[in-house]
């Protein structure tokens, strides 16, 4: 039975669902830190940007989510009986799916990974500022 190709994609979509797992938790995180300085500072030069980066990571979470259930239907089109289909049953829309998938996860990624650098750069104003007011 060859099967490499769907075991390609296999791998590629379990790479994909912790990433997605990973980015949802760490998205978490920064829900929290960002939920815990509004309430602790109603400077509206601080809450407004950390209600920004809320609402951002509230959308990517949900991106994600939904990339997870995309990743989990496209994983139903290439396993049977716990293994991996035979190549010949992989279709062009599977391939197409897999496509879209790939530059879906890249875009998301890539997104995350400025909202996260973004959000880093405003928490460590946020600490300079504050150290600064201490002397």
């Amino acid at each position: 039975m060859e099967s490499l190709a769907a075991e390609y994609y296999n791998e590629e979509l379990a790479d994909w669902n912790g990433i997605n797992q990973y980015s949802i938790d760490e998205i978490l995180e920064f829900e929290q830190r960002l939920t815990d300085i509004i309430r602790k500072d109603s400077i509206p030069a601080v809450a407004g940007p950390a209600e920004h980066f809320l609402q951002q990571f509230e959308v990517l979470q949900q991106r994600f989510l939904a990339l997870q259930h995309d990743v989990e239907i496209q994983e139903s089109k290439l396993v049977r009986d716990h293994l991996p289909v035979e190549n010949k049953t992989i279709t062009e829309q599977i391939i197409l799916n897999q496509t879209l998938l790939r530059k879906k996860m890249f875009q998301a990624e890539k997104e995350f990974l400025d909202a996260k650098y973004s959000c880093y750069e405003f928490l460590s104003g946020l600490l300079h500022l504050q150290h600064g007011e201490g002397h």
